[in-house]
């Protein structure tokens, strides 16, 4: 198969199916019998509280490490955690930054812990102030030409982007989007029965199709690079 007849959006969601898998394998290889039915609990019911006993480490950074750079990195982000590129008087960091999303583009990412932004907006109000609504981050010493301040708010499940214009203040809705890996998506969940309850793979490429159409094709480095 030559270059030309390469798509981009079906090859991320192949690697978000991989990514699924890892996140479902979290659960699975902990030895407390608790974890897949905390990770049952997480998918069907949008007002479980994670709290990250059953996998024995800090919700946040669990959501994190599990599921938030691994989607990331399927979308073609390569990311730093906890930046510390802010100028002296920044009182506050993003979760996540996006190294590579445009030449007059800082990406920052804020998370919050599995199922906190589906059953609520913690995410995106945090992502909104300071981050968008105070232009925190056009003080980047290293960036004095940015013109895009691209931010996602996600708990790993919810996902929402959103795209400000610095010059004119304003977001910018043709390039934001919101999608859901729970709720707009079958994947995860048939991810959960395929490799904790011995399930078949028949439905695969019904759900990357979907993903690559819907998910992919708004927050993938590639397309978004594209709309600037």
């Amino acid at each position: 198969m030559g270059f030309e007849n390469f798509d981009h959006d079906r090859y991320c969601a192949e690697r978000l199916q991989l990514a699924f898998r890892k996140f479902i394998w979290e659960f699975s290889d902990e030895d407390s019998e608790s974890a897949g039915a905390t990770c049952r609990k997480l998918l069907n019911d949008e007002t479980y509280r994670f709290k990250g006993g059953s996998v024995g480490q800090m919700p946040e950074e669990f959501t994190q490490r599990t599921i938030v750079a691994e989607v990331l990195n399927a979308l073609g982000y390569t990311i730093t955690h906890h930046p510390a590129e802010l100028v002296k008087d920044e009182r506050t960091q993003p979760d996540i930054k996006l190294e590579n999303v445009g030449e007059k583009c800082v990406g920052i990412v804020e998370c919050k812990a599995l199922n906190r932004e589906r059953n609520g907006r913690e995410a995106i109000e945090n992502l909104k102030d300071p981050y968008l609504e105070r232009n925190s981050f056009a003080k980047y010493k290293k960036y004095p030409n940015m013109k895009y301040l691209v931010g996602i708010a996600t708990d790993g499940f919810d996902w929402k982007l959103r795209v400000k214009d610095i010059e004119a203040g304003e977001l910018v809705p043709e390039f934001g989007g919101t999608y859901s890996l729970v709720d707009d998506s079958n994947g995860l969940h048939y991810c959960y029965h395929s490799e904790l309850k011995n399930g078949t793979n028949l439905h695969w490429p019904d759900i990357r199709r979907e993903l690559a159409e819907n998910f992919v094709s708004t927050f993938s480095r590639r397309n978004l690079r594209e709309r600037f």
